[in-house]
C-alpha cells in the first residue's frame, strides 16, 4: 500500500518539536541545515542569528529546570512549600524536569523499601555478630584472633572460620 504525499505545509510535526520541555540543539539544527543545503554566509548569518533566541531561551529553561530540581529535592518539611511554590510559579518547570523528579521520587522509594528489606532479612547474622564480637572482646586476652574465630565457628554455627575473622578484624 502507497501512500498518498501530503500537501506542503500539512505535515504533521516532528516528534519533540513542539513538546514542552524538550530543549532543542541547535548546532545539530545547523548541522543538519548545512548537510541539507549549501549555505551562504549571509543566510548562515541569518539563520544563526533566529535560532540564537531559542538557544538562550533553551539555556534558561535548563537552568530553571535545574534550580526548581534542586528546591524540590531540598524540600523537606511545610516550611519549604512556600518558597517551593513561588519559584514553581516564577519559572514553571517542563515536564522533562518534573517527570525527572518522579522518577528520583520512585527511585528512592525503591532502595529505601530494599534497603528495609534487607536490613530485616539479615537482622540475625548483625545479632550475631554484635554477640560475638562482644565475646571476643571480653575474652580478648585468651585468644588470637584466628582461634578466636575458630571458637566462633563452633559456639555460633553455621558462621564460617572466614566470615568470623572478618568480623574480628576490626575488635
Amino acid at each position: 500500500m502507497t501512500r498518498k504525499p501530503s500537501r506542503p505545509g500539512t505535515e504533521p510535526p516532528a516528534p519533540g518539536a513542539d513538546s514542552p520541555g524538550v530543549t532543542p540543539n541547535v548546532g545539530q539544527v545547523e548541522q543538519q541545515l548545512a548537510a541539507s543545503m549549501p549555505l551562504s554566509g549571509g543566510v548562515r548569518d541569518r539563520l544563526h542569528a533566529a535560532f540564537a533566541p531559542m538557544a538562550e531561551f533553551a539555556k534558561a529553561l535548563k537552568a530553571a529546570d535545574a534550580e526548581a530540581e534542586t528546591l524540590l529535592i531540598a524540600a523537606g518539611d511545610e516550611s519549604d512549600i512556600p518558597t517551593l511554590a513561588e519559584h514553581i510559579e516564577r519559572n514553571p518547570p517542563s515536564a522533562l524536569a518534573i517527570a525527572k523528579l518522579v522518577w528520583k521520587a520512585k527511585s528512592a522509594a525503591v532502595a529505601a523499601g530494599a534497603r528495609t528489606a534487607a536490613t530485616a532479612r539479615h537482622a540475625a547474622t548483625t545479632a550475631t555478630k554484635t554477640e560475638a564480637v562482644a565475646w571476643y572482646v571480653a575474652n580478648r586476652k585468651q585468644w588470637t584472633k584466628d582461634e578466636a574465630a575458630e571458637e566462633i565457628t563452633k559456639r555460633y554455627p553455621p558462621t564460617k572460620w572466614r566470615t568470623a575473622r572478618d568480623w574480628l578484624k576490626g575488635a
